[in-house]
């Protein structure tokens, strides 16, 4: 099975059995339903859940990000379950998806870490959006980001770290260009 983001979307694809090429399956919107029409946004990335979480070696879920197309539109990171081929499951239906605290600027780019206990992730956020944006959790600027999912229906996706913590000039130069991170284990 073969995912990938293309204009907002993943599609999934299957390689024909002979391997010269590839049969479209279904595709799932990075991007909420109802969003108003002027909002624009650009894919950025997607990674498959671990698979040390499954002991078949699948992966259970895709999450993916997209970007704002300017500072003032905040992106969007999503989860989309998929069932032991692959594939979106169907009931899943829309997935599990949370606003980025800015537009992520060049990069809302992610990594994930199988929680010890098995029972979820920590997602590793980056962003290098230069401007400050109002939040509802107060302004915000490109940083380095620890979120935290437990699974499908506990509760969605949660920040736990960030940094710098305090957004301030002194803090700016310390942050720019923070386009991807990695977990070292």
């Amino acid at each position: 099975m073969i995912h990938c983001e293309l204009a907002n979307l993943i599609d999934a694809y299957r390689i024909v059995s002979n391997g010269t090429g590839l049969q479209y399956i279904s595709s799932r919107s990075l991007l909420p339903r109802g969003l108003p029409s002027n909002h624009k946004f650009r894919g950025d990335t997607l990674t498959l859940s671990p698979a040390s979480l499954n002991s078949d070696n699948v992966s259970d879920f895709v999450v993916a990000t997209t970007r704002g197309s300017t500072p003032e539109v905040r992106g969007w990171l999503s989860i989309f379950a998929l069932d032991d081929q692959g594939e979106f499951v169907p009931e899943d239906g829309d997935g599990e998806r949370c606003e980025t605290p800015t537009s992520g600027g060049k990069a809302n780019a992610i990594d994930l870490l199988a929680k010890e206990d098995g029972k979820g992730v920590w997602i590793l956020l980056t962003d290098d959006d230069e401007k400050i944006c109002e939040a509802e959790s107060g302004r915000s600027k490109g940083a380095v980001r620890v979120l935290e999912w437990n699974g499908f229906d506990t509760g969605g996706i949660k920040m736990v770290a960030e940094w710098p913590e305090q957004h301030n000039e002194a803090n700016v130069a310390n942050i720019m260009g923070a386009s991807h991170a990695i977990w070292l284990d």
